[in-house]
């Protein structure tokens, strides 16, 4: 039986934010839409936006495959015809309303293939590490009280499995496991767990006491990374079995001075095995990590400190060394590579003050201790990483800049993600950024592209 239009959206498309578009207005025209992004099927369908407007509007879509099929004084009808592509198409309709516009990005998807790409238009979203579930969360108001709604999806299927209403504000979401329990935080930074299934919802016990701060899970969910905040301080956690304990602290901070109480853990590798994090001292984000219960810099082999004195006569310690920020993907499924941007201060010839700072991406391997640069991507950074060598450098640290894909160990770089996909499984996706690669085949791909007022994420996975 063929779905009806809407419950094929809402398959496809997982959830709508809703919002009011952007309005320029003379003295006294306005018009707001309903809508200022949506994602339609492949498929010939139609889209009804509500319109608010100060007199007769005038609705003129950008593009010869979508029209207006319907209009009232309070809303219209968008008619879009089959997509016979394999990649996405995007238009933007404008409605004015004597000097008033709004605008509306509508993207229509490719047909289906094998392997499938959807976007979230959602508050929020993040992915299981072995990439078996997504999880998203929108902002929805219920009897007056602004709630969260938050959404299980299966990324093979693209079915919506499991979906609950926490009547509170869900701020964002961190993470999943392969298991299907979701991580978020109420408020501001407070860490719970959500089972989706059932509707239930705790708060992350600490060690003592403190706000938990949970980044990423293993992925059978036995053990969970993240720190705990107190006031200004911060101290690297892991949970096993629901069970905190704080991680065992470096000497000193990232320039060899003893702050060592502003450290997080950021992420942790599938199988548990091996966690990282950075000191946050300053704009100074040195990383480190944690494996058979010791800890060490992120990069080692490649760390120096120098500290030269200034015109002024005050001391300045240089470092070279591996820093990241809040990315909790950073890491392959076992540990084995790491990923960050290597940052030079010190020129490892003469060993005085580099005449200019050098950064690019790196990746460190684990089992070996040695790191990896692509000195070929000055500025750029080092992001996920899989254990046979495939990884993600963003050449800008702003989301939106095309990822490329490169080879750890043969040092090749293998093209823009857009290329690697629509080579290997044969479709074309929009621009954007990669921040996760899963799957037993390296085939799930979960990530960030630009949108008109808010980026949002997207998956692309195989069809089982």
């Amino acid at each position: 039986m063929k779905q009806p239009l809407s419950l094929a959206l809402a398959t496809l498309c997982a959830t709508m934010l809703m919002m009011t578009s952007c309005t320029t207005k003379g003295d006294s025209d306005f018009v707001n839409c309903s809508i200022n992004d949506y994602t339609i099927p492949a498929e010939a369908s139609t889209l009804t936006v509500t319109v608010d407007a100060s007199g007769q509007y005038e609705v003129m879509p950008g593009a010869s495959w979508l029209t207006v099929s319907a209009q009232e004084t309070d809303s219209f009808t968008l008619a879009a015809v089959e997509n016979p592509d394999k990649s996405t198409r995007t238009t933007t309709v404008t409605v004015t309303c004597g000097a008033a516009h709004a605008q509306i990005q509508i993207v229509q998807l490719m047909q289906e293939t094998d392997y499938s790409y959807r976007r979230l238009t959602v508050h929020g979203a993040a992915i299981s590490p072995s990439g078996r579930y997504i999880v998203t969360n929108t902002d929805e108001i219920r009897d007056g009280v602004d709630g969260s709604l938050l959404q299980l999806i299966d990324p093979y299927t693209t079915e919506v499995v499991a979906t609950t209403y926490i009547p509170s504000y869900v701020s964002g979401m961190s993470t999943v496991t392969d298991d299907g329990l979701a991580f978020g935080d109420l408020g501001s930074i407070t860490s719970y767990s959500f089972d989706i299934r059932t509707g239930d919802y705790a708060i992350v016990p600490v060690p003592d006491s403190g706000t938990p701060m949970v980044s990423n899970v293993s992925a059978d969910g036995t053990k969970w990374a993240g720190s705990v905040a107190k006031g200004q301080t911060y101290t690297p956690t892991l949970w096993t079995d629901g069970v905190p304990a704080y991680l065992p602290l470096p000497e000193t901070d990232y320039r060899g001075g003893n702050i060592t109480n502003r450290i997080l853990a950021r992420g942790i590798s599938a199988d548990g095995n091996v966690i990282y994090g950075n000191t946050w001292v300053g704009l100074d984000m040195g990383m480190l990590y944690w494996k058979d219960g010791q800890v060490d810099w992120v990069g080692k082999d490649l760390r120096k400190l120098l500290t030269v004195t200034d015109a002024q006569g005050t001391e300045q310690t240089l470092v070279n060394g591996m820093t990241c920020s809040a990315e909790p993907y950073n890491i392959s499924e076992t540990g084995k590579y790491i990923g960050g941007t290597y940052t030079q201060e010190i020129d490892p010839d003469t060993n005085q003050a580099a005449s200019a700072v050098m950064s690019c991406p790196a990746f460190f391997n684990t089992e070996t201790g040695t790191t990896t640069l692509f000195e070929e991507f000055p500025g750029a950074g080092g992001f996920a990483c899989r254990d046979n060598g495939l990884a993600v450098i963003i050449p800008s640290m702003s989301i939106g800049h095309l990822s490329t894909l490169v080879n750890i160990e043969t040092k090749e770089t293998l093209g823009s993600y857009q290329d690697y996909i629509l080579e290997n499984f044969g479709i074309i996706l929009p621009a954007g950024s990669v921040d996760l690669i899963a799957g037993e085949n390296n085939d799930v791909f979960f990530g960030m592209e630009p949108g008109i007022l808010a980026n949002w994420w997207w998956y692309s996975a195989p069809k089982k």
